[in-house]
């Protein structure tokens, strides 16, 4: 089609339309792993804790929801949306689970290569066992996780402003 008569704001709302009832398989090979459910997604529940998943049936050549439960008629039906953190459910499907056992917020520390520091810093960050970049990402959970390792001395070693606080 001519992009004079398929413009951006066309192909967005187009693809918004068919990403709306896209899902993602669970143990298939890569190139079916998604599957367009008309009202599928719309119609759900989703849940990082519960087991009811949708999957594909090669024999029937369909996707189905694979209950975890029994299903009393008329209560809404509830599926797995993978071991995910919120940020990537809000960026696939639109919304974000409050008990999310998968979820987390990655911290980036970087050191910055402007630091007058910044060789001093790296040499140390060289030579420690725990074999840290100038840029490291932690995944922070919520309590009662503690803390990624490392992510303190890091923090310590890229907010240092003078030679004797990188050297600690």
């Amino acid at each position: 089609m001519p992009t004079e008569q398929f413009d951006l704001p066309l192909f967005a709302q187009a693809f918004a339309a068919v990403q709306s009832s896209v899902v993602h398989l669970q143990g298939v090979p890569l190139a079916r792993r998604f599957a367009i459910v008309p009202l599928g997604p719309p119609l759900l529940r989703y849940s990082s804790r519960c087991r009811a998943a949708l999957r594909y049936d090669e024999e029937s050549d369909q996707v189905r929801l694979a209950v975890d439960r029994d299903v009393a008629a008329g209560e809404a039906l509830v599926a797995w949306c993978g071991p995910q953190p919120n940020s990537r459910l809000l960026i696939n499907y639109g919304f974000v689970d409050p008990d999310n056992p998968y979820d987390m917020l990655e911290l980036v520390v970087s050191l910055s290569s402007e630091d007058p520091l910044f060789h001093r810093k790296r040499s140390r960050l060289a030579g420690t066992q725990a074999k840290l970049g100038t840029r490291q990402v932690f995944a922070l959970k919520p309590a009662p996780a503690p803390l990624p390792p490392n992510l303190l001395s890091l923090v310590q070693l890229a907010l240092a402003e003078t030679p004797e606080d990188a050297d600690q």
